[in-house]
């Protein structure tokens, strides 16, 4: 039975964080597990600590020098046969660690994607535990009554899943395309990588090494340094499966900055394979949101 390590980058996140520890509380699998938090943030995450008594959790401060950086200390201090990565704000279904598993049971040197969900209502909340706390830093809006509704609280759980699936029913671009490959065969596209995105993704700790790890010259852009990953990961030869059990719920966070910080991420990765079309194609699709997904089938 593998062994799993979960690598959890953060900063400064701390009230998403807590209600995505609190949901790792309820996990129901039999594999032994570890969760590594590696926290960037400017100070110490205290929300986090708190967690120890509770979970199999340990905890790595750095210095903040990008997302590729700590998921590589992450790995580096992992000891699980298979690494699964999500984010600091998503909210993780119990059956999550168990049906990564159970994909890598039944196919060996492959990448898997899980199912990744938004909450859009709580995009505005400085913390979604309470949203009288007030709005994201840059927020000019006005939440109504009737949206504040969508509070969840960590003592609501694990009563409050039913209503976390029922919020959870959007999907951001990048997952819209990533399941339409898989419903029509994600081999039959010239970027399966697509689905390497680290929000829901895991891989063998021997395949993340071979694959050389996240590129940490991306620093503190972020966007497609998890994409570039997963492309070389394809590039040795690995499968992409998709695990549909295991989902977990986007706590949307708005934020104005994404595009040309991406941008920046999508000029790096095509200066590194200057000769691969479909990596500023991809660029397009996902920053401008035009295009076709259909148009990277291979024929």
């Amino acid at each position: 039975m593998k062994t799993v390590s979960v690598i959890m980058p953060t900063y400064n996140k701390g009230a998403r964080l807590a209600l995505t520890l609190t949901s790792f509380c309820y996990q129901k699998t039999s594999r032994q597990y570890e969760i590594i938090l590696v926290d960037g943030g400017e100070t110490p995450n205290l929300e986090a600590c708190r967690f120890r008594s509770h979970l199999p959790l340990e905890i790595l401060r750095v210095e903040n020098l990008g997302r590729s950086f700590n998921r590589n200390v992450g790995i580096n201090a992992a000891q699980g046969e298979l690494l699964v990565f999500c984010d600091d704000d998503l909210i993780v279904e119990p059956s999550f660690i168990e049906e990564h598993c159970l994909a890598h049971d039944k196919r060996s040197n492959c990448l898997v994607h899980g199912w990744k969900n938004e909450i859009p209502y709580v995009k505005f909340f400085l913390d979604p535990r309470d949203p009288q706390k007030g709005l994201l830093g840059g927020c000019q809006r006005k939440i109504s009554d009737a949206l504040k509704e969508y509070r969840i609280g960590e003592e609501e759980f694990p009563e409050i899943f039913d209503r976390i699936r029922q919020w959870g029913h959007c999907l951001d671009f990048l997952e819209k395309n990533v399941r339409h490959m898989f419903a029509h065969k994600i081999d039959n596209y010239h970027i399966p990588w697509l689905a390497s995105c680290t929000a829901n993704m895991s891989l063998p700790r021997l395949l993340a090494y071979e694959a050389g790890l996240f590129h940490e010259s991306f620093g503190l852009d972020w966007g497609p340094e998890d994409l570039e990953f997963g492309y070389r990961v394809c590039r040795s030869g690995a499968t992409v499966e998709d695990a549909p059990g295991a989902q977990n719920y986007h706590l949307s966070h708005a934020r104005t900055d994404w595009k040309p910080i991406a941008q920046r991420g999508f000029e790096k990765f095509q200066q590194m394979y200057p000769h691969d079309q479909f990596i500023a194609k991809t660029a397009e699709l996902l920053l401008e949101k035009s295009g076709d997904i259909e148009w990277f089938t291979i024929a």
